[in-house]
């Protein structure tokens, strides 16, 4: 009978533990709370959950990808323990099995990667992390002048000029095109560093010995980011230890230094220099940026320095050596640690713990791909050495600061001109755009990336600011070619599934256009700033009064899980007759396989040519007809790239009119 009960008990926890039903219940319920859940409701689900035994049978096995979505119904300590504890044992579980060859002292790895199960792959791991230490010591004892240059596969695209990840233009090592940059620099510069460390995954080996095929690694990379995860640098190098990073990231890592707490952790008094390097774009002049680092070398005190400045290195390390005898070495991403934002699923960094400041604005921080998970401790000011009183005035102070910050957002920015400046002079916008040159395209696909240079270059002679993933401003662009062509600044345009900084309208707000709407599931209230409002909904069922916008954009939305005939149905009840309904879609000619992904909670889909085509005769079932010329299929280049799931394709943008 015992035995009966105990199978049943079993059945039914495996029954609940099932993935695909709990992301459906929250899917239909709790993430529908704003609108649906009263609030009694919301009440009695966030005490239910966090009743142990229900919140270990039900929602672990979900927290892993869903938190974000759902960590609002947890109390306090449930989320700290869901970050701090949950996490880390459910990935040391799963990676139990690496081999204890790969084993750094002090540090546990979590990164996933599974040449950590195979022994053979760098069998004399911990021979090398002997001598590596022995080597540093012996360096830095002698005082002397040498480079370890790192080598990732990020240094790899850099190098090989392959437009992806941080070497894309745009995104974090250059803001030029790479025909702006003399690459020969870059290439000759990082073979003239001392030692060349890489990690031990055989591919990334591969992409070494074919940029450099006459070099050899001297060492795995790991091991910067191990001593520095265990942090051997700091007990070791104790008050011989400078930084060479990113400005904005030192910058936190100083405040951070001020208090007791953190200098115990990291068992270090202080770092004794601090050189900075622009945390974005520091390729694209290297001359500027080597005079600047040679001013501050120049007066510099540290015997050994750790770094991590990006692709710029390549052209930039080996030259430090002019300016400031010393050991330089290139621990990369291990800086965002000491900076209390690293990505514990990095090599080794499973037991860091994060130190943050309370209060503090990281909104100019570039994460890279630090997502909150692990431990975190965040540092008060009564924690610092410097004696703070918090005294009433203080606490008022705080509270009215906050106040104002709220305020700022909901009546402040609701002035016109107040808005206008905070984007001129905040923002960088500029207000006196000029009219469009001829743009080519129209009802098309992104054949090439010669087509991305073109719109770039359109968009800054117009004196436009860019979206900051590039392959959007080619549709973008098409699509305000398309409204300023067929509308006025009186006219009311939607971006539906626009965000907050949507491109589109803030070109449109440039151009004086006076009725501009976003609407997006993430905004929590109606906010207007300026002439822009945003406004919380679905686009398949909006609130908007019929016949109501004269044009409506809706750029990469489409294909992530939207309802199609409940899309052109709900666009056409809230069109004017004759209104433009413009489109883009991620695209490629034949089908791309994306089954099991999924992303933004919603499975991810590429149109192909036969699903565009049922998805235009939905459109015509729906009182839809091409607006322009006929809508063109064609591919050439898999310009976009998805670099999560390896996934590589173009865009598809189309006009549609509502027909009278």
């Amino acid at each position: 009978m015992n035995k009966s009960i105990s199978l049943l008990i079993n059945s039914i926890l495996k029954l609940i533990n099932k993935k695909k039903k709990l992301k459906s219940i929250i899917k239909e319920w709790f993430l529908i709370r704003n609108t649906l859940l009263k609030h009694l409701s919301a009440f009695l689900i966030k005490y239910l959950l966090n009743i142990n035994m229900i919140f270990n049978f039900t929602f672990k096995k979900i927290i892993l990808s869903e938190f974000e979505k759902v960590k609002s119904f947890f109390s306090k300590s449930k989320r700290e323990y869901i970050r701090e504890s949950v996490y880390i044992k459910h990935f040391l579980e799963k990676y139990k099995r690496y081999n204890k060859i790969y084993n750094i002292p002090g540090t546990k790895n979590i990164s996933g990667l599974n040449f950590y199960y195979n022994p053979n792959v760098y069998p004399n791991f911990q021979e090398d992390l002997a001598k590596f230490k022995e080597l540093l010591v012996s360096l830095v004892n002698q005082k002397a002048n040498v480079t370890f240059y790192k080598f990732g596969d990020g240094d790899y695209y850099f190098l090989k000029q392959l437009e992806w990840g941080s070497a894309k233009p745009g995104v974090r090592a250059l803001s030029k095109f790479y025909d702006e940059i003399d690459i020969k620099k870059f290439r000759e510069g990082a073979l003239k560093n001392d030692y060349f460390i890489t990690e031990i995954m055989p591919v990334r080996y591969t992409m070494f010995k074919e940029l450099f095929p006459e070099k050899e690694r001297d060492f795995p990379s790991e091991y910067g980011h191990g001593l520095v995860a265990n942090k051997w640098f700091f007990k070791k190098f104790k008050g011989k230890i400078g930084l060479i990073g990113a400005k904005e990231k030192l910058k936190v890592i100083e405040r951070l230094m001020q208090y007791r707490e953190y200098k115990e952790y990291l068992g270090i008094d202080k770092f004794n220099d601090y050189i900075y390097v622009p945390q974005k774009f520091a390729a694209d002049n290297v001359n500027s940026l080597e005079k600047s680092v040679a001013i501050q070398l120049k007066n510099s005190k540290s015997d050994i320095f750790l770094i991590g400045i990006g692709h710029v290195k390549s052209a930039l390390l080996y030259r430090f050596k002019e300016y400031k005898q010393a050991v330089y070495v290139d621990v990369g991403g291990a800086i965002d640690a000491i900076a209390g934002v690293m990505n514990i699923r990095r090599l080794h960094m499973t037991k860091w713990v994060n130190y943050k400041l309370k209060n503090y604005n990281y909104s100019n921080i570039d994460y890279m791909n630090y997502q909150g998970w692990g431990k975190h401790i965040y540092l008060n000011n009564h924690n610092t050495i410097k004696k703070v009183n918090f005294n009433i005035l203080s606490k008022i102070k705080s509270l009215l600061k906050v106040f104002f910050r709220r305020l700022k957002i909901t009546l402040i920015l609701r002035s016109n001109i107040i808005y206008k400046n905070y984007l001129k002079y905040y923002k960088g916008l500029k207000f006196a755009p000029k009219p469009l040159i001829e743009v080519p395209w129209e009802n098309t696909t992104l054949k090439s990336r010669s087509d991305v240079n073109l719109a770039l270059k359109i968009i800054k002679n117009s004196n436009l600011n860019l979206h900051p993933n590039i392959e959007k401003n080619w549709d973008s662009l098409i699509a305000l070619k398309t409204i300023l062509q067929n509308s006025t600044v009186s006219s009311r345009i939607l971006d539906a599934g626009g965000d907050f900084d949507s491109i589109i309208l803030h070109w449109l707000y440039q151009f004086n256009y006076k009725h501009l709407y976003a609407l997006n599931l993430i905004f929590k209230k109606r906010v207007r700033k300026g002439y822009i409002e945003n406004i919380p909904g679905d686009l398949t069922k909006t609130l908007f009064p019929d016949n109501y916008f004269d044009i409506i954009t809706c750029f990469s939305v489409i294909e992530h899980d939207v309802d199609r005939d409940q899309y052109f149905k709900e666009m056409n009840r809230i069109l004017k007759p004759n209104g433009l309904l413009i489109t883009s879609t991620d695209f490629w000619s034949s089908k791309i396989d994306t089954e099991g992904l999924k992303a933004f909670n919603n499975p991810v889909y590429i149109f192909d040519k036969n699903s565009v085509k049922e998805l235009l005769q939905k459109a015509r079932n729906h009182n839809f007809k091409t607006f322009g010329r006929n809508i063109e299929l064609n591919c050439q280049e898999k310009v976009v790239s998805w670099e999560r799931y390896n996934l590589k394709y173009t865009f598809l943008i189309f006009s549609l009119q509502k027909e009278n």
